[in-house]
């Protein structure tokens, strides 16, 4: 279902297993990867799937850190350090500053030039890759049932609520049929007596008469 694919992709909540994790992690590798082989080389077109993948791939570890009881603010940690960490090394190593250029060039293109864009892709990947090295091994975790969700929960609730409406919505159906079948009866009863009071026989001269 929709609902299921979004949460999977982009929602931060819930937990997931190691099988999955680990099968989403490797497709998603291997996009990266084919980014260097898009023909389509706009700049803008190239930082915009990097990008996407990384939002995914943070989406995906969060999930996994859920499911091993850990908290999903590790992505941010790690994120923010690995950030941190290439930029002191992109400019106190200028041999690595422009192996790391040549590198980022290969996905999102010119853009690479710009150190900061370039700093930035290469810290987030880089936390990336070690938080992807880091929840591939562990395994589920007990503490990690804080952490359940239902994608679909939205969903059941207002389905829930649409059967609850339905169903009051039923009685009162029933309700109002029910008190017009009375009125009807009610009413044929009416009718029935007052033919009875209109037909009656009438004494004549001490007879009956019809």
């Amino acid at each position: 279902m929709p609902a299921t694919f979004l949460w999977f992709l982009f929602d931060w909540r819930g937990r997931l297993g190691r099988r999955p994790y680990g099968t989403s992690t490797l497709a998603l590798g291997v996009a990266g990867a084919a980014l260097g082989l898009v023909p389509y080389r706009n700049v803008a077109f190239l930082v915009s799937l990097a990008a996407i993948q990384l939002v995914i791939q943070a989406a995906l570890d969060a999930k996994r850190l859920h499911d091993i009881g850990l908290s999903a603010k590790w992505v941010a940690i790690s994120s923010v350090a690995c950030v941190a960490i290439a930029q002191r090394l992109y400019y106190m190593q200028p041999a690595l500053a422009k192996l790391v250029t040549s590198w980022t060039e290969d996905s999102i293109g010119e853009a690479a030039q710009n150190p900061t864009l370039c700093i930035l892709a290469a810290g987030l990947v880089g936390a990336a890759a070690l938080r992807s090295a880091a929840l591939m091994a562990p395994k589920s975790s007990e503490k990690g049932a804080i952490y359940a969700y239902d994608p679909l929960v939205k969903l059941k609730s207002a389905g829930e609520s649409r059967h609850d409406s339905l169903d009051a919505d039923a009685l009162i159906a029933k309700a109002l049929a029910d008190q017009r079948l009375k009125d009807a009866a009610a009413a044929m009863q009416r009718v029935a007596a007052d033919s009875q009071r209109t037909f009656a026989p009438a004494k004549i001269f001490g007879r009956r008469s019809a």
